[in-house]
């Protein structure tokens, strides 16, 4: 049979369920022979040889020959064909956006930071689809070789109807059909600690875990769940909300309208209240002159006061830390994770949040089950959103997540 991208999103087809699976294993271990292929999907060799042949003959495989070793012929090996086509991803996060390339297969083609880009509740879904156009016009790539898209929004997005509840409410449900239209390519919308944990799921090369919760401590506080080696979306995509899970007894008000949410204590925005508190307190820090003369204070200002050895910081992030590990401590009790990957931008605060986080987490979860816990800083960096939005946009283009 012949393959189109359109044919992926098949679910009743064997056939096709089978190339999805043997394209499934590629992206996760890259350079395969027909014999791991097989072994992986649980297919014989036979069938594995013919679909194969076909997804080589169609242009999403591609055949690298044989290759040698000393003692003797290795078999052929098969990875993803780069040259299939792109898929781009685009984080929008308060007053910067971020556009990312990738080839099919996965490798990063082209990327643009630092885009400015002032998300508020009433901007538009013109002005979006605008600036999209602008910073894909700035790059090598033809825009129309790029397939499908994925936006990366902060806050709450229904996967199902592709609605986002926090921002492009005048266009409700039709924001993603009105930047199809203006993108001229398919667009997926989600949720930014989400994309995220897949962004680092996968360029990290962490299939072999199959249950991975990744934090995502920035502004704000937001998880992304890896389940059986899904990501995990919940029914209708607002899974992961943990900076509003209801934690603390101090009155104060989260942006989500309750009080005491986890985000109170646990964000940078949190970190920001309490250096603001005790340098009126008396307390000292290198950033006590940029409050005293109103000036903004960044998430990064604050990590690179951590970084610096600045004492009143490193106090609010051990705090911070603390406080955190008590609320993956319940996490970690009910969902067993085999890993937790901290990232955004308070995570590069390094070790002083880890250790203390994990020590919380330690000691507020039942040893049992944590002991089978591993956790690490994210290792993919800023662009880790970028990349997990193009992820997402190949991937379910391919119906494999």
């Amino acid at each position: 049979m012949l393959y189109t991208i359109s044919d992926f999103q098949k679910t009743s087809d064997k056939h096709i369920q089978n190339a999805r699976n043997i394209l499934k294993v590629m992206i996760n271990k890259g350079h395969v022979s027909l014999g791991d292929i097989a072994h992986e999907c649980g297919l014989s060799v036979p069938t594995t040889t013919k679909i194969v042949e076909e997804l080589v003959r169609d242009r999403f495989v591609r055949d690298l020959g044989a290759r040698h070793k000393a003692g003797g012929r290795m078999p052929n090996m098969f990875d993803l064909n780069p040259s299939l086509g792109y898929f781009a991803g685009v984080e929008i996060n308060n007053s910067l956006m971020r556009l990312g390339i990738i080839r099919f297969d996965g490798e990063l083609a082209y990327s643009k930071e630092d885009i400015v880009f002032d998300l508020t509740e009433d901007v538009s879904v013109q002005e979006l689809a605008a600036a999209i156009r602008e910073a894909v016009k700035d790059s090598p790539i033809d825009a129309s070789s790029i397939m499908v898209y994925t936006i990366s929004i902060p806050g709450r997005v229904n996967t199902h109807t592709m609605e986002c509840l926090d921002y492009f409410r005048a266009s409700g449900s039709d924001t993603a059909r009105l930047l199809e239209e203006a993108l001229g390519a398919k667009v997926y919308l989600d949720n930014d600690s989400r994309v995220m944990c897949y962004g680092e799921y996968i360029h990290s090369h962490l299939s072999d875990y199959r249950n991975v919760l990744y934090i995502n401590l920035g502004w704000g506080l937001g998880m992304g769940m890896i389940l059986d080696g899904h990501l995990f979306y919940g029914g209708t995509g607002f899974s992961g909300e943990l900076g509003h899970v209801t934690m603390f007894d101090n009155e104060v008000f989260c942006r989500c309208g309750k009080k005491g949410c986890m985000e109170t204590e646990v964000s940078g925005w949190a970190a920001l209240r309490l250096l603001k508190a005790k340098h009126f307190a008396g307390a000292r820090s290198i950033l006590s002159p940029r409050i005293e003369a109103s000036e903004k204070i960044s998430a990064e200002a604050m990590v690179e006061a951590v970084k610096s050895g600045d004492m009143l910081m490193i106090e609010i992030i051990e705090e911070m830390g603390a406080n955190l590990g008590r609320g993956i401590a319940a996490m970690v009790n009910v969902l067993n994770p085999q890993l937790v990957v901290f990232g955004g931008v308070i995570s590069e605060a390094g070790d002083h949040l880890l250790m203390s986080t994990v020590s919380s987490l330690r000691k507020n979860s039942i040893s049992r089950v944590n002991r089978e816990t591993t956790c690490i800083l994210g290792k993919t960096g800023r662009l880790v959103t970028v990349l997990g939005a193009s992820y997402i946009a190949r991937d379910r283009s391919l119906g494999i997540m």
